[in-house]
This record gives structure tokens, sequence and C-alpha cells, in this order.
């Protein structure tokens, strides 16, 4: 995205603890096998992290490795409560898809925790619900600093009443094509296409630290007017569209949702609601008071994993999220 006849282009520069790994290991069996850290995860001390592994259903997970499907709720989520109920670890797999680029809380998670693919996750949940099983994981990881950018482009004729954004970042061993390369296309869709915008576009950086990037752009005030209507563009382009009527921080707007149903209908598209416990770009500025909604696709098993290509993409999708957010570009007005 850069500076056109259509808008003005402002970079906003930020810092913010980056996590660096240094080494990681995991031994099943004394078999050595693939593994991911998490993003954020806890490292291990200096002679590693050997025990038996437990499933995340048993009742005492006290000084164990915990094995943790993921499949709705966030795995910084899970992974806190485990430590909570005295874990000493966690390996954690996707109930589907590719090996889970997880990431765990920012910036750093109470316990080590790595990623397995789906095949060893099940069968060390079966082997473990009959006989001992014992692993032994290494994480060796540290923070630095790091430098995040928003590139935030307003009208440069005119007053904007709406914000499309979309992050442009995304987790280490992900390629990140769908989360989020696919918003970012879309946010240089609408600069291209529209002729006189009412409205302004923002590509924040480091979302997948915990929204940093959002946090960062509203903390500074940025030129936004109170009435503006926020439209968040995260995961688009391989399971059906949707619009979220809830995230990880509440109800988001019901009169944008409406709005956008409304477009929908009138090109022949239905827009099912979702309801997701994870969280985007559009959940601070839900916060921040402003009319906030998010438009993705559902189901996306590819999304935050090491299949995360454009081989996934579906080109039906994104055509016609490219001619529904050309309709609400055009209309692009406050709502009341």
């Amino acid at each position: 995205m850069e500076s056109s006849e259509r808008f003005d282009l402002e970079s906003q520069s930020f810092q913010f603890q980056q996590y660096v790994l240094e080494d990681s290991s995991l031994i099943v069996d004394g078999l050595e096998t693939e593994c991911i850290p998490a993003l954020c995860s806890a490292s291990t001390h200096r002679g590693g992290l050997a025990g038996l592994v437990c499933r995340d259903i048993d009742e005492d997970a006290r000084g164990k490795i915990v094995l943790l499907p993921i499949s709705r709720i966030h795995e910084s989520i899970a992974v806190e409560e485990l430590a909570g109920r005295g874990a000493a670890g966690v390996l954690i797999y996707p109930n589907s898809g590719g090996m889970l680029v997880g990431r765990v809380r920012y910036p750093s998670s109470s316990i080590p925790s790595l990623m397995v693919r789906r095949p060893l996750g099940r069968k060390l949940w079966k082997d473990s619900s009959k006989k001992e099983v014992h692993v032994a994981l290494t994480i060796r990881a540290r923070t630095k600093k790091g430098f995040g950018r928003n590139l935030y482009a307003t009208p440069r004729n005119g007053r904007a009443t709406s914000l499309f954004v979309a992050h442009r970042d995304s987790r280490p061993y992900s390629p990140g094509a769908i989360d989020n390369a696919s918003g970012t296309a879309f946010l240089l869709f609408l600069a291209s296409t529209i002729n006189q915008p009412r409205f302004s576009l923002l590509s924040t950086d480091a979302e997948e630290y915990g929204l940093l990037g959002a946090h960062h752009f509203v903390s500074t005030g940025s030129r936004m007017n109170s009435g503006t209507s926020v439209f968040n563009l995260d995961s688009i382009g391989s399971g059906q569209l949707h619009l979220v009527g809830r995230s990880r921080a509440g109800s988001l707007s019901a009169k944008l949702n409406a709005r956008i149903s409304s477009v929908a209908k009138g090109l022949s598209l239905t827009l099912p609601k979702l309801s997701t416990p994870r969280g985007s770009d559009c959940d601070v500025f839900l916060q921040e008071g402003f009319e906030s909604c998010w438009l993705r696709s559902y189901p996306t098993p590819t999304a935050t994993t090491t299949d995360d290509t454009v081989a996934h993409i579906r080109q039906g999708v994104i055509a016609k999220c490219c001619r529904l957010l050309e309709r609400v570009g055009v209309s692009s007005v406050a709502v009341p």
C-alpha cells in the first residue's frame, strides 16, 4: 500500500517484545519427533523437561506433560488453565488441518508448550489412556526488542466515515495466505477500485502477538471520527463467507452486520452468522466504543498452520468477497 492520488499514507512504528526461538526438540519414548514451539512459549530449564503424558481431560495433571487437542478454544487460554492445574508442560495438536502454529500468552506462557502433528497427537492420546508414555522436550527461546509498523491510508479528498482494517503479519512457520495475506489483498483491492473513497484503510502489524498494532493505533489518538464504522477483514478465502456476531471481546455491531447482510442480499449472496472465542483487530475497536464487525471465512482448517498456502484459497470465495466489499465501499457511510 502506497500513497496515491486517492489516499495519503501514514506509517506508524511501535515497539514490542518479539519472541525469538533458539532451539527446540521433542523425544517420545526415546525417539526424536517433529515439533514446533508455540509462539511466546516459556523456555524449559537447562536440562529440558521430561515426564509422563496425560490427557487434558484426565483429572490429575500435576507435574505431567498434557496432551491438548485444539479446536475452537484459543490455545493461550487452554494452556494457562492447564498451568493452573499444575501441568509441567503441554503438547498441542489440531483436530483438523496441518500442524498448528499456536500462540500462547504474550509475552510468555506460564509453562513450555510445543505443537505436534495431528496423527502423533491422536496416537499419544490413545496410548496414554492405556499405558505410561514418556516424553522429553526442550525449548530455548528469548525475547528481544521488536519493531512493528502500521500503515494508515486516509482519503485525500473527503471525510472518511468508515475504516477497513486487516492485519498484515502471520505467525512464524505459517505461510500466512489465509491468515492474513487475504485481508491485506482486500485492502489493496479497495484502494485501487473505489474512485472517490469515503473510507480509510488500516494495515496493522503484530496482531498475532495479541492485537498489538490495533492497540497502538487507538492509543495514539489517530484521526478517526467518533462515529466511524470499522470493518475487519481477517482469514478470508477458504470456507464460506460469514459475519461474526460475537468474538472474544463480545457482541459485534448488529447494525453493521445488518447493513452488510442487506448489501449481500442485493448481490444474491448468503452470509451466515458465526460466533467465535477467538479475537481479531475488531475487538480493540469494539472496546473503544466503535461500531465494529468482522468478515471472515469458515471453516478455515489450514489457517494458522504450516499448510496455510495459496493452494488452499478458493477463487470463488475471493470473487464473492470482492463484489461485496466493492459495494460496501461505494456505499460507505456512518451507521446512525
